[in-house]
């Protein structure tokens, strides 16, 4: 017969599990340990884009430079100040109408391009209800060399009447601003001074800009700048 209460009977181990207060301690160290990673996580990545943005526009900027190469020195236009992501063969009053092959991308035909590679990902993250960029302004150009006259001057010309004007030559913007000084194309959304709730695309917009502090800016120099708002 098997002895169980000798000094060398098996014991049962015992077990141990977590009291409450020290599940609440745990808790409470995740939950702060979380409160400061999600923070600094958010704005890593929102960095990650701003880095990816000035990219772009560096790309832009590029493209545009090679364009009036091509051209007499002439910036590409007329075309509407929103610049939209899509075109075709009738977008010719898009600023990626002109600079498509300049970009990398294909000469506009028949079929409709949506270049996602041509738009911020800190617009696609922000802007509300995106579910594709078909058709929404991704960047907005500037409209007006010349703001504290009353002639405003369109320095990528302007296709619609009663404005119909030709775009200006790059060697002619010097006459009204500095190049370095004056921006080409910049992030757009709804905080801006120079977009209107009138429009009918603004609810498009993000409300506020997608970098933060700051927008990235392409300026005629062709240098992309980080310009707090």
């Amino acid at each position: 017969m098997k002895r169980t209460n000798g000094p060398h009977a098996a014991c049962p181990r015992a077990r141990h599990g977590f009291t409450l207060i020290e599940l609440l301690v745990v808790v409470a160290i995740i939950s702060i340990l979380a409160g400061l990673l999600l923070p600094a996580l958010a704005r890593a990545k929102q960095k990650a884009h701003q880095v990816k943005c000035v990219s772009i526009l560096k790309q832009i900027g590029l493209a545009v430079f090679l364009y009036t190469g091509d051209n007499d020195e002439r910036l590409p236009g007329p075309v509407v100040a929103g610049v939209r992501a899509n075109y075709d063969k009738t977008s010719s009053q898009e600023l990626i109408y002109f600079i498509a092959t300049h970009y990398g991308l294909p000469a506009p035909s028949a079929r409709m391009v949506l270049a996602e590679e041509f738009v911020c990902p800190g617009y696609i993250r922000s802007a509300p209800g995106v579910s594709g960029l078909m058709g929404r302004k991704v960047w907005l150009l500037n409209d007006n060399l010349n703001p504290n006259s009353g002639v405003r001057v369109r320095p990528f010309g302007y296709p619609l009447p009663p404005e119909v004007s030709a775009p200006l030559k790059v060697t002619e913007i010097d006459r009204y601003q500095p190049p370095s000084e004056v921006y080409a194309l910049t992030d757009i959304d709804q905080a801006l001074p120079n977009v209107s709730p009138a429009i009918s695309w603004w609810t498009d917009l993000p409300r506020r800009p997608v970098h933060g502090p700051v927008r990235n800016q392409l300026f005629f120099d062709w240098h992309v700048e980080a310009v707090p708002w």
